[in-house]
């Protein structure tokens, strides 16, 4: 929308210079080349426009722009380009699992023979039953109902490169997860925690995570026709039929979409995952202390031990309350009636 006449050595202060170490002078230098590699042309993309900037011709807020073959100046254009980022993640569809129906939930450790803990349920409107428990305290609904929409609708922030994930995993965090479906998908995982060396806040001022390194790997055999109950009428027959077969349409899509995630490492928040990176023992439902007896553990006694020395509190050990604090107390002043109610009614 509008030209500015400058020289290159202005570039810092449009935004445009590539080399220096100051993020906000920096830009984004995109080359665009043809099929045979040979470059046809370059642009350098720097500050975003203010509405003072903005042309008065064309009154949109937008962006300085040059054209790295003309070094006369730089062009003010109407457009953000948000998409336009030099980071590779952000060109990605970061959709990841869509896990429905769980059945079976089995996680194991390396070097163990067998599973730390294995949840099952014959439906999907059922709870959760601890498989081979070695207590009979019951679960903890809070924990276990989060596995029902486990991977429901994930999402992945970042794929790691295959040299890089040595370097990015805690082996020691390391364990495998076991999903069956009751519409026959089978999910093995490996999950494990990130490492990082960044030290700077994100984007959104939040100090910087690990996360969690998952690979998967999923098959699925999906029945090819519907079992039909002995006392289907037709036109239950035809609409329990006509729904068997969107669902399968479906199904099949997500079998092969979820396929080709095979042989990546995918790198995914620990919101993602928290609710199966637990321990067995994390799955019990912690007991309720009797009624009268809250405050009577470790911590109950630590915080009568705290309030020694307080006026009315036994000494520790025992022993006779100590002698009852003298109170101060100061008597009421009587407040005289103002001149201008004269006297004739009492304040309120």
């Amino acid at each position: 929308v509008e030209g500015v006449e400058s020289e290159p050595s202005f570039a810092p202060r449009f935004g445009m210079e590539v080399n220096s170490d100051k993020p906000d002078e920096q830009g984004t230098e995109v080359v665009f080349s043809n099929d045979a590699g040979t470059q046809i042309a370059s642009a350098t993309f720097g500050k975003k426009l203010g509405s003072s900037e903005s042309s008065e011709q064309g009154g949109t807020v937008g962006r300085f722009v040059r054209n790295n073959a003309d070094q006369t100046g730089v062009y003010k254009v109407a457009e953000l380009f948000p998409t336009l980022s030099a980071t590779p993640s952000a060109w990605l569809d970061q959709q990841f699992l869509t896990i429905e129906k769980i059945k079976d939930i089995a996680v194991s450790k390396p070097g163990k023979p067998e599973n730390d803990w294995t949840l099952t349920r014959p439906d999907e409107d059922a709870e959760f039953t601890l498989v081979d428990k070695q207590t009979t305290d019951p679960l903890d609904p809070a924990v276990t109902g989060a596995l029902k929409t486990l991977f429901s609708s994930s999402t992945f922030t970042d794929i790691v490169l295959p040299d890089k994930v040595a370097e990015s995993e805690d082996p020691a965090t390391k364990r495998t997860v076991e999903i069956t479906t009751t519409e026959g998908f089978n999910y093995k995982l490996t999950i494990a925690q990130g490492t990082t060396t960044e030290t700077k806040p994100d984007e959104n001022g939040q100090p910087p995570e690990g996360g969690y390194l998952v690979t998967v790997d999923v098959t699925g055999t999906i029945p090819a026709e519907r079992k039909k109950g002995d006392k289907e009428s037709e036109a239950d027959a035809k609409a329990k039929d006509a729904a068997f077969t969107d669902r399968k349409s479906v199904l099949e899509k997500r079998l092969a979409d979820q396929k080709s995630l095979a042989g990546r490492t995918f790198k995914v928040s620990s919101w993602t995952v928290e609710a199966v990176v637990k321990n067995r023992s994390e799955l019990i439902k912690k007991p309720t202390p009797p009624a009268g007896q809250a405050g009577r553990g470790p911590q109950g006694l630590q915080g009568l031990q705290g309030l020694q020395g307080i006026p009315g509190m036994p000494p520790q050990g025992g022993g006779a309350p100590a002698r009852r604090p003298v109170q101060a107390v100061t008597p009421p002043v009587a407040i005289p009636p103002s001149e201008d109610d004269g006297g004739g009614e009492d304040c309120q």
